[in-house]
């Protein structure tokens, strides 16, 4: 299908807001039909249901949002996206795919995806998306000081921040920095390749092995310290990154020093 719908159900021309769609995606039927949910709350949805029309479609007239599905009868996703960036459309794009990898999240960041959604899609998710790519624009405007993270520096501001305080949500390190949050989510992707959930893990537990090797802190109060609920929420995040618990941690380094200063 290859069309814009309007509230009514008819075929019509979208004027370019901030609730304009474009969804491409072979699964014509199951696009149609969430399509219709999301123009009965006022979103403006183009649809095309291979990568050429969508491409053709894309550079027609402005959206706020492109969806994107990684498998097309034409092309692939990251082609489409490829192709975007290349005629020089910025227009936020999100990647829909049955099967998301980090290797293939990652490619679909460094050509500036806001987001990787897994199948299956549902009117809400789309909505939600759109609604946060419109208030990521709108804080942009009256920011204009903000920076992106497409930059070794405000990489790096990043990394310095979660250094001393590692149990910083990614909404709160936006706000502190006054970056987007899927820039940030994009950047840590393209310098590291994991998400930002698991990076800023590592800064949690650098933080904690240093309190456990330079005092005696007890090991619920670091846990607590962190953000974590309890110390049996702690123990296992621990031992994933250092290889073992924290109390052994700690007795280890003890024997160390111990053993360092005879």
């Amino acid at each position: 299908m290859l069309a814009t719908l309007s509230a009514n159900g008819d075929a019509a021309v979208a004027s370019p807001t901030a609730s304009s769609i474009l969804w491409i995606d072979d699964d014509d039927r199951g696009t149609d039909i969430t399509a219709r949910v999301l123009v009965a709350e006022g979103f403006d949805v183009d649809t095309a249901t291979t990568g050429t029309k969508g491409l053709l479609l894309a550079m027609s007239r402005p959206y706020a949002l492109i969806v994107l599905d990684l498998r097309l009868p034409d092309m692939s996703g990251i082609d489409v996206l490829r192709a975007l960036r290349l005629v020089g459309l910025k227009t936020p794009t999100a990647l829909v795919t049955g099967f998301a990898t980090v290797a293939m999240t990652v490619e679909a960041m460094k050509f500036g995806a806001v987001d990787v959604i897994e199948k299956p899609l549902l009117a809400d998710d789309l909505a939600n998306l759109a609604r946060r790519v419109g208030l990521s624009a709108q804080c942009r405007q009256e920011n204009p000081l903000a920076q992106p993270l497409e930059t070794p520096a405000m990489f790096k501001s990043v990394a310095k921040l979660l250094m001393s305080q590692p149990q910083l949500s990614l909404e709160e390190t936006a706000r502190r920095l006054r970056l987007d949050r899927h820039a940030i989510e994009r950047g840590v992707l393209i310098y590291t390749g994991r998400c930002f959930r698991e990076w800023r893990r590592g800064f949690e537990m650098q933080r904690a092995a240093q309190i456990l090797r330079m005092s005696d802190v007890p090991i619920k109060a670091i846990a607590y310290e962190l953000g974590y609920t309890s110390q049996r929420a702690f123990a296992p995040a621990f031992s994933a990154v250092n290889g073992m618990s924290p109390s052994h941690y700690r007795e280890r380094h003890r024997v160390t020093l111990n053993d360092n200063r005879g």
